[in-house]
């Protein structure tokens, strides 16, 4: 069966035995007895190696067509598995769950935007249509995660006539507080996140299979990526996390493509994935440990000399440039929002700070179970034995961790780029177990030690899932604000003057005289009636992280306390997730 991950673009022939022998494809009579065991199952099907040679021929036609402006030696090296009937459907079934799970709540609180990041690319994307100025003048992050909503922008405008450009996307209120006149432009800029979030499972299975050789372990590293909830979440958002993860993937790819094969076009695809990681998320540049690891360890001291090496750090640069352009034609902004970021970074941000190791062992047993742990073991196996493909798979995620490790401010966007990873790392570790109780003589042994893997992995999958399906179920309900914003409206008089904080309930500014403050314990009690504020709307978005840790925020918790019971509770909204309370001034 052709093989198409290892065919060149001048090799795709099929109908030529030269060419075919230069792919490693015998001719007919000719198949060795591995051949010839492995056509077994073929033999029982009628025409099942023409079907296969079909699909493999169109899925490399379909690769080249899409990639022929990189030239001959393309994505091909890079992505497609062998053509097995079982693969392809296993394959697709993964990429379908991993689809259902990013859809699942993707509109939940449309024509709300709850989430704090979510309104900056997409009104920045509309300043740019409007305005004609290309330059986002913002570099909390990277630019790519804005001129990606631009072209969705662009091609919404086109079709609907201008319509969905007449307004302003998002109108921003506060932290937290947001809400849209065209919520399906929202939907349509989250559905490119899912297709990246889906996307990047389709690389971490290809990973999977490249880095042990074995189509298992790919399969296996896929499904985890599709169920595991730092992809899930993360991927149903408008923000430059999933794209960063996405492209750091790709650098995983292509650098143990450099490893197996040293093409050039591993080292350009590299260089794509590293330039427009960074162009997503500054802190990605990390990655490009994976290439020097791949490299150096195909090439050894020899690798300096190697052009290919620069050549993936000039396509790099270039790739950086193309996603994030005012790095360069607006150097000085672009430093001061790139510096802004690594202060915050290092100095703190309330709620979100302090105790970071802690915060995200925590966080990863409390999403991924055993996996990690299971990848931890592998890095040391790939340590110990010196095993070339699990060292470039682990050069980045170890260094990456302590780095994130080191900051005083921590969140799991931040760690969601290490997943792929991890899970690579771990599907290779159990497929690693699986395959040494084969090698048990004792078969009463060997039972018993299929049992133990086969429990190991039940649980690797079981907890994953679990908190997946149940957190994700818990966003997709999260109603307590939009119930709060309904009440509101229905029951306070209009003209009233109501006082918010970050993360409470979006409110007319048309209907209600309106004071916006970051936290309402900003201000005294004494404060709100000197004013004439009739009410107070609280969002436990704010709140609710100052009682998480109340050893750290004393000061916090007490002035809430006592606001709390200064003024009279009037309706309080809760789900599984948020909290909101409305109190009266008295």
């Amino acid at each position: 069966m052709i093989d198409p991950f290892h065919l060149r673009c001048q090799d795709v022939d099929f109908n030529s035995s030269s060419r075919s022998k230069k792919a490693g494809l015998t001719k007919p009579g000719q198949a060795s007895a591995k051949d010839r065991k492995d056509r077994t199952f073929a033999a029982h099907i009628p025409h099942c190696e023409e079907l296969n040679k079909i699909i493999s021929k169109w899925w490399v036609e379909m690769v080249l067509f899409f990639s022929k402006p990189l030239s001959c030696q393309n994505l091909v090296h890079l992505t497609l598995m062998k053509s097995k009937p079982l693969t392809i459907i296993l394959t697709i079934l993964i990429l379908c769950l991993a689809l259902g799970l990013r859809l699942w709540g993707l509109a939940y609180d449309l024509p709300n935007i709850f989430h704090a990041d979510e309104p900056w690319p997409l009104n920045i994307a509309y300043g740019m249509l409007t305005s004609g100025d290309m330059n986002p003048h913002f570099f909390d992050w990277g630019s790519l995660v804005i001129y990606i909503n631009f072209l969705i922008q662009v091609i919404a405008k086109w079709l609907t006539g201008g319509l969905s450009s007449a307004t302003t996307p998002v109108i921003f209120r506060g932290m937290g507080i947001a809400f849209t006149t065209v919520p399906n432009l929202v939907l349509a800029s989250r559905l490119v996140s899912v297709a990246f979030g889906v996307a990047t499972v389709g690389l971490v299975l290809s990973a999977g299979k490249k880095a042990s050789g074995k189509n298992v372990t790919g399969l296996l590293a896929g499904l985890l990526m599709a169920i595991v909830f730092t992809g899930v979440t993360l991927s149903k958002v408008i923000t430059a996390d999933v794209y960063a993860t996405f492209f750091v993937t790709l650098v995983l790819l292509a650098s143990l493509a450099i490893l197996k094969s040293g093409r050039t076009s591993a080292y350009i695809w590299a260089g794509v994935g590293l330039g427009l990681a960074v162009a997503s998320k500054y802190n990605t540049a990390l990655v490009v440990l994976t290439v020097l690891a791949a490299h150096f360890l195909r090439h050894g001291l020899k690798g300096f000399t190697n052009y290919r090496l620069y050549l993936c750090f000039g396509v790099a640069l270039l790739a950086f440039f193309v996603g994030m352009p005012f790095a360069f034609l607006g150097f000085k902004e672009f430093y001061e929002g790139f510096t802004t970021t690594a202060q915050r970074y290092a100095s703190g941000h309330v709620g979100m700070e302090g105790n970071t190791l802690r915060f995200y062992l925590q966080y990863m047993w409390q999403t991924g179970g055993i996996l990690y742990i299971l990848a931890f073991l592998e890095i040391l196996r790939g340590l110990i034995t010196r095993n070339k493909a699990l060292i470039t798979v682990s050069a980045f995620p170890l260094v990456y961790f302590v780095f994130i490790s080191s900051f005083f401010v921590r969140n799991d966007r931040t760690f969601l780029p290490i997943t792929p990873f991890a899970l690579v790392l771990a599907a290779s570790f159990l497929t690693f177990l699986w395959q040494k109780t084969a090698e048990v003589l004792s078969r009463r042994l060997q039972v018993a030690g299929k049992v133990l893997v086969s429990a190991i992995l039940l649980v690797s999958l079981l907890l994953p899932s679990i908190y997946t399906a149940k957190t994700s179920a818990m966003w997709a309900t999260a109603t307590s604000r939009e119930e709060a914003r309904l009440w509101i409206e229905q029951n306070l008089p209009a003209g009233s003057r109501i006082a918010y904080e970050s993360y409470a309930p979006y409110i007319d500014p048309v209907k209600y005289e309106l004071t916006s403050l970051a936290m309402l314990i900003d201000q005294p009690a004494e404060w709100y009636r000197e004013n004439g504020v009739e009410y107070l709307a609280f969002g436990s978005g704010m709140y609710a992280r100052f009682y998480r840790d109340p050893g750290r925020y004393p000061e916090q918790v007490q002035k809430y306390d006592a606001l709390f019971g200064e003024f009279q509770l009037i309706k309080q909204f809760q789900d599984d997730i948020f909290e909101v309370r409305i109190y009266r001034v008295k």
